[in-house]
């Protein structure tokens, strides 16, 4: 991912943005055009949903590759398996829930809570990088509920020095180095780094006014996730449900000493106050007891 990449992804932010001044067959024609060239079309394909769907809500549909699982219809690159069925398990069929996500990236892509926004519950998601912030606040602008913030979640205030790699950027060099050998994300991977605003948990929670005991806590923050749960305080923040990615199970990165002991920490964190649901090779849930 380079930064003429990212020039790419800013060009479709700011045609969804502009959608509201233009007809669809002007949004339809400069799409038609752009994708004429390969540089465009090889980046911005993983963006086109968020274009297609604003098209297609202004028609009165939503377009949206979903799984129909019943009451929860997920995303289809959601990567829990039954996680349809497993949210009905946790939550029941529920349209008034809260969650909080930080590592939002586009608030769809691979996500555990963009169907949850659009059926009502309200939402935090929390995103550092700026094209990516963006892409989530236009994803979710028609969910009134949903609040988008730009920064990272850490141990404490400072600035971070993320490296882009589209859905797998990381503040965790040591991530980054892995995730540059595997054949479906070393295309992403960037030479190019983002300083980016970190902040505790607790204080963003304060700040987005979540009640002390909600319902669903994510963190998927590429090998970040024990600084983030070093700013958070389960003794007073009791979400019920907490999913989170670590590496200790992957095929490949488990062998990273590393990302071994940043999931051994994690788990030593979260164990403390919830019981193991469910653990899969990137996901873990995690239920209060």
């Amino acid at each position: 991912m380079q930064d003429a990449d990212l020039y790419y992804v800013r060009e479709i932010i700011h045609a969804i943005d502009a959608y509201h001044s233009k007809t669809k067959t002007d949004i339809e024609g400069w799409l038609n055009n752009r994708m004429e060239d390969p540089g465009f079309q090889g980046v911005a394909k993983s963006y086109l949903s968020l274009l297609y769907r604003e098209i297609g809500l202004r028609a009165g549909k939503n377009i949206f590759d979903i799984v129909d699982g019943g009451y929860y219809k997920v995303p289809h690159n959601c990567q829990i398996t039954n996680y349809p069925a497993i949210c009905e398990q946790l939550f029941g069929c529920k349209n008034n829930g809260i969650f909080f996500e930080t590592g939002a990236f586009d608030g769809e892509s691979f996500s555990n809570t963009s169907f949850l926004a659009d059926i009502g519950w309200r939402g935090v998601y929390l995103e550092p990088i700026q094209e990516f912030y963006d892409l989530c606040r236009l994803r979710h602008r028609v969910n009134p509920n949903v609040t988008v913030l730009q920064g990272a979640a850490g141990a404490d205030f400072g600035s971070l020095e993320i490296h882009l790699a589209l859905m797998a950027s990381t503040a965790n060099s040591e991530m980054f180095a892995e995730v540059s050998k595997l054949d479906f994300a070393k295309e992403f991977a960037s030479p190019t780094r983002r300083h980016a605003w970190s902040f505790p948990l607790n204080f963003v929670f304060e700040q987005a006014k979540l009640p002390e005991q909600f319902d669903l806590l994510v963190l998927d923050i590429e090998g970040f996730e024990y600084q983030a749960l070093q700013g958070l305080d389960f003794n007073r923040w009791k979400p019920d449900v907490v999913i989170i990615e670590l590496h200790d199970q992957h095929s490949d990165l488990a062998s990273n000493p590393t990302l071994l002991e940043n999931a051994r920490n994690c788990r030593t964190i979260i164990e403390a106050h919830y019981e193991e649901f469910l653990v899969d090779n990137e996901n873990s849930i995690y239920v209060r007891r």
